[in-house]
């Protein structure tokens, strides 16, 4: 049983002999009233029972509509944005025989249920509109629930007429629909019998009356079912009725009799959306209101009777029947500009087809044109509210922001939280930061939560970043603790920026109990929060959008780069990674043209920001961000390049070319810098004049005493003299004192860099040295080059440490190779080079130091020829040849190389024994004639293999050819007594013998792959540069 409102009315219903409510689906006219009837619509293959109601008289609208607001069985579950009824004749509609315009006026139908939560209320009849209604309903029901999407059908209300009803035996006799009907397939006037629509969600029965009377009723019923709503969707007892829910009717084509329905729509202050090209009445009020604007009186009647006759050639032969149709469109007329401010009347052009894509902008315009009288702040929000949700910033901001008396009105906050969650919203939160909205009041951690879980773009940030990055499933939701703790790790791992917000804080702003922080800090921690999440969600609109109202608009255009930069590179799907990255770039070209505009507008500043530190990003400055994410753009940027400069030699200037040298010889020798330098940042800053010595206010110096006159009149008369001379007498700036301009010179990065450089390569000699020296006699070579190379592992500890404490972004596969490098190469030169353990494994010892040789003479190009303008690009095409084009060469080569190898053998030496020498010397003929080395040099040579001359492991030294016992002396020197063979590396006692092993062929492949392969290849690609 559904539930009825209490009332006298209810009481007076239930005891009277003719009901006012009654479900139809009984034959037995006398039973309960109010009980609710299952229909089984026509053309339903599922079974499905849809609840109806029958209206019997105009008494019984009241009751009607609580019932289907506030019934049991609730056909409105929740407040809709607006209400939509559709007026349209069901004899003079017309055929349309262009299937663009009809598949046109589908697409808009779905655009308009899909961009707003809408009542729809039509005829109800399986044809013409409410049959294209029922189809869109019923697809996009379909389409949600194949694609898993939130959300249900919209209530689909039918009002029918019953003389217009094809069948009255309901339920069993029901006449089912040819399924195969058009459209729009009556013909004929008679032809008026229609059947019921299968996809409506409900059918409300109206009594047996004239095709006008039933028209009267449904507006009657509608405008009690619009006021039920507005009751119902206030939120508490003391604003009842405060919110009112829009209602708009479409008059599409429509018959004469839809004149009354129209004019009691304007009468309850409704508006009507004229579709105006579409036939039928809609083109006779159309025109009526065109020429309203030019004509008056007799002209008018006369326009509006050709336009009649002519799309209703029956009223022809009824004088009576023009002048009445005459006279209500004219009060129809008078209606829609009875108040100044309101216009219920309004036009859509339907001869156009990109009309129909925007039937919301038509909804919306409708709306608030006919409220303007009635102007009120629930109004202007729930206006403001559908134009967001229309995404129609245009008609929000000529009808509401910009227009009286809803420009005067406070911006909602529901309107802006909107904006953020729904996609494409830009220009919306544009005008409110415009107008200074508060971001600071409004995002607490709970809404920057709601923001995550309710934002309608979902799948980017569940697809790539909740499942991607943070390895959360998809099913599981979004926690509190995600905006506590993970977000800050997330923005940790994406630009390397710590502790970024700070919720407790953000909160406190948001209730305003954060006492301890100013406006201006909270506001912009707030629109950090706001920036984050809208690169999240990939809204780069929105990201420029905050960009451009931040109060550091280029840290954040870097931080948003940053953000990016992160975004793409931890990212695995290849097609969003590039999509990412050119917005990436985007923002990088940002923040490049807003370094642009400051410097151009304020030099000083423009490069001061550069070194500013800010709070808010662990104290970093913008180069320090621009430098982490790898910004190129940024730093490649002439005036950044310009600082830079400046910097390096620490803002000493240095007379004439040759200033790295002129700047390293001045800090190694003292003197040239007196001729060489310039420190103009070491001079002192003049004193701050006097508030006598400012000039008064009306801009004129006036001198404290005579004699001050005296001076000013006559140097005005030197001046008119000629003699200006006197006044630009060269000024003699004293030079700073010694310790600071010795301070300043070796402060410079420049200074710094040179010697580190200098004693790298001292450094370099000693360790070359030590290999050529004989092992054990000179370990205290050995015992330098360890300290060295401890002292170098210490500084790239520290630097790290160091790094990690300013929340420097550390590149740590680059440091991690040093870092293991360097460890690994310590511990073993300490035990095969310094430790006694050196005696039993001499060879080994030697084989590490060639390992710490080829790496640390390798790693100049890493750590100082890098930072050479001229040399630096040349290093980074050159490691992107061996990375790039060297594999890919190999690749190509390889199978040439292994089959001419084998053959070579095989053919030239057929008769080798397999002793697995054979193998070696293949090896060793394809790869060294390839680089065209010499052939011989890791060759046995069969003077080395005589037993005279080849050491036996199982005794020492043997006796040389000539019969003496070949002596190694003072090799050691040790007191200890240990043997002269234990200093003895190779394995042969005659040093013109190569020692062969896996290691000889290691060090002498890498030196043909990056000498043959590598630089020969590069000095002819500079020759040929050079020479073209």
């Amino acid at each position: 049983m559904p539930r009825i409102p209490n009332g006298n009315e209810e009481d007076a219903v239930k005891n009277s002999s003719t009901t006012n409510l009654n479900g139809i689906g009984e034959h037995d006219r006398q039973k309960n009233a109010y009980q609710m009837k299952d229909l089984h619509a026509p053309g339903n293959s599922r079974g499905q029972k849809k609840p109806f109601l029958r209206v019997l008289d105009q008494g019984g609208v009241p009751v009607a509509a609580k019932e289907i607001v506030l019934g049991s069985s609730t056909w409105i579950p929740e407040a809709p944005d607006a209400l939509v009824t559709f007026i349209t004749g069901n004899v003079h509609f017309d055929q349309w025989r262009r299937d663009d315009f009809r598949s046109a006026l589908q697409g808009g139908f779905i655009k308009l249920i899909n961009s707003l939560n809408l009542a729809i209320f039509d005829d109800g009849m399986h044809y013409g509109l409410s049959k294209v209604l029922g189809d869109v309903v019923r697809e996009e029901e379909m389409l949600k629930k194949i694609t898993t999407t939130k959300g249900g059908r919209p209530p689909l209300i039918g009002i029918v007429n019953l003389n217009r009803l094809r069948d009255q035996d309901y339920p069993d006799d029901m006449i089912r629909p040819d399924d195969a009907s058009s459209i729009f397939t009556i013909e004929s006037e008679h032809a008026v019998k229609l059947p019921l629509d299968p996809n409506h969600s409900h059918h409300v029965f109206l009594p047996n009356q004239s095709y006008r009377e039933a028209g009267l009723t449904r507006v009657a019923l509608e405008k009690a079912i619009q006021e039920e709503l507005s009751i119902r969707a206030s939120t508490d007892a003391s604003e009842a009725g405060k919110r009112v829910i829009p209602m708009v009717a479409f008059l599409f084509q429509g018959e004469l009799d839809d004149l009354e329905r129209v004019k009691a729509y304007c009468e309850q202050g409704i508006p009507v959306v004229v579709m105006e090209g579409c036939g039928g009445l809609g083109d006779v009020l159309s025109a009526a209101i065109s020429d309203s604007a030019e004509m008056d009186g007799n002209r008018l009647r006369s326009s509006i009777d050709q336009k009649l006759h002519k799309t209703f050639p029956t009223l022809k032969n009824s004088e009576y029947g023009s002048v009445d149709t005459i006279n209500l469109v004219l009060d129809i007329l008078t209606l829609s500009h009875g108040d100044r401010h309101a216009l219920l009347l309004s036009v859509v052009n339907c001869r156009l087809i990109d009309t129909f894509a925007s039937l919301n902008s038509a909804v919306l315009k409708s709306a608030i044109n006919s409220s303007s009288a009635r102007a009120s702040p629930e109004l202007f929000a729930s206006f403001l509210m559908l134009a967001v949700k229309c995404n129609k910033p245009d008609v929000a901001t000529s009808m509401l922001l910009a227009r009286p008396p809803w420009c005067n009105m406070e911006l909602p906050v529901q309107a802006f939280e909107m904006a953020l969650i729904l996609p494409g919203r830009e220009k919306f939160v544009d005008f409110y930061l415009l107008q200074q909205f508060p971001v600071r009041k409004y995002l607490s951690h709970l809404k920057l939560l709601k923001l995550f879980r309710e934002a309608k773009d979902r799948q980017f940030f569940p697809e790539h970043v909740w499942e991607g990055i943070l390895r959360y499933s998809l099913t599981q939701p979004i926690q509190p603790e995600f905006i506590v703790a993970d977000l800050n790790k997330l923005i940790s791992k994406l630009t390397g920026i710590r502790d970024y917000i700070d919720v407790y804080e953000l909160s406190a702003s948001a209730f305003g109990e954060n006492t301890s922080v100013d406006v201006s800090t909270a506001e912009r921690k707030a629109m950090n929060a706001l920036l984050v999440f809208a690169a999240l969600f990939n809204r780069p609109n929105l990201v420029k959008v905050l960009i451009k109202y931040s109060s550091e608009p280029l840290l954040q255009a870097l931080f948003a780069e940053s953000l990016y930069h992160g975004l793409y590179r931890n990212v695995s799907h290849f097609a969003m990674s590039e999509v990412l990255q050119f917005t990436c770039n985007q923002f990088a070209q940002i923040a490049t043209d807003l370094l642009d505009k400051a410097v151009t507008v304020s030099p000083i500043r423009g490069h001061g920001i550069l070194t500013r530190r800010f709070p808010d990003f662990n104290n970093k400055t913008p180069l320090e961000i621009a430098y982490d994410t790898n910004n190129k753009q940024f730093v490649a940027h002439t005036n950044v390049q310009s600082w830079l400069d400046q910097y390096y030699f620490n803002f000493v200037k240095v007379k004439g070319a040759w200033d790295n040298l002129k700047l390293f010889l001045s800090a190694i020798f003292i003197f040239p810098m007196y001729i060489w330098l310039s420190f103009p940042r070491l001079r002192k800053v003049p004193p701050v004049p006097s508030r006598d010595d400012i000039p008064s206010q009306d801009g004129v110096f006036r001198p404290k005493s005579a004699q001050d006159a005296e001076k000013i009149l006559a140097k005005v008369q030197r001046i008119q003299a000629g003699e200006q001379a006197a006044d630009r007498s060269t000024e003699v700036v004293p030079r700073p004192p010694f310790m600071e301009m010795l301070r300043a010179v070796w402060a410079a990065p420049a200074v710094r860099f040179y010697t580190w450089h200098m004693f790298y390569w001292m450094f370099l000699i000693l360790i070359c040295v030590d290999i050529m020296l004989p092992p054990c006699r000179f370990i205290g070579v050995d015992i330098a080059v360890f300290v060295l190379t401890i002292s170098m592992w210490c500084e790239i500890v520290l630097r790290t440490v160091y790094d990690m404490q300013r929340f420097r972004r550390v590149h740590w596969v680059e440091r991690s190779y040093d870092l293991i490098s360097q460890t690994v190469f310590n511990i073993l030169f300490f035990l095969y080079r310094i430790a006694p353990y050196r005696y039993d494994h001499p060879f080994a010892g030697r084989v590490i130091l060639a390992f710490g040789i080829v790496y640390y003479c390798y790693r100049v190009w890493g750590w100082f020829y890098y930072m050479d303008k001229t040399i630096g690009p040349l290093i980074r095409v050159t490691v992107q040849m061996f990375r790039l084009d060297l594999s890919r060469w190999i690749v190509l080569i390889a199978p040439f190389l292994i089959s001419t190898s084998l053959i070579f053998m095989g053919v030239i030496n057929p008769d080798w024994p397999a002793t697995g020498d054979d193998w070696r010397h293949a090896f060793y003929r394809g790869i060294f004639n390839l680089f065209g080395a010499f052939n011989n040099e890791l060759e046995y040579t069969p003077a080395c293999e005589n037993p005279g001359t080849k050491v036996s492991p199982n005794s020492y030294l043997p006796s040389a050819p000539n019969g003496n016992r070949w002596i190694h002396k003072n090799r050691t020197g040790l007191a200890d007594g240990q043997p002269d063979y234990r200093c003895w590396s190779g394995d042969y006692n005659n040093y013109n013998c190569a020692t062969i092993s896996f290691w000889s062929y290691f060090f002498v492949i890498q030196y043909y792959v990056f000498l043959k392969l590598g630089m020969g290849n590069m000095l002819t690609a500079f020759y040929v540069y050079v020479t073209f």
